[in-house]
């Protein structure tokens, strides 16, 4: 862990924790978009 030393356990953790959190949040709006693009297209 060479990088931690540089910057700091926390900072690395908190920006680890970051991405993972914006990963999720995309990860959820696809597939409540393609959700709702299939809902519509079964009903057409």
């Amino acid at each position: 862990m060479q990088i931690a030393v540089y910057i700091g356990v926390q900072r690395l953790v908190q920006q680890l924790l970051i991405v993972l959190a914006i990963l999720g949040v995309l990860l959820i709006s696809y597939f409540i978009s393609t959700w709702v693009l299939f809902n519509k297209s079964a009903s057409a």
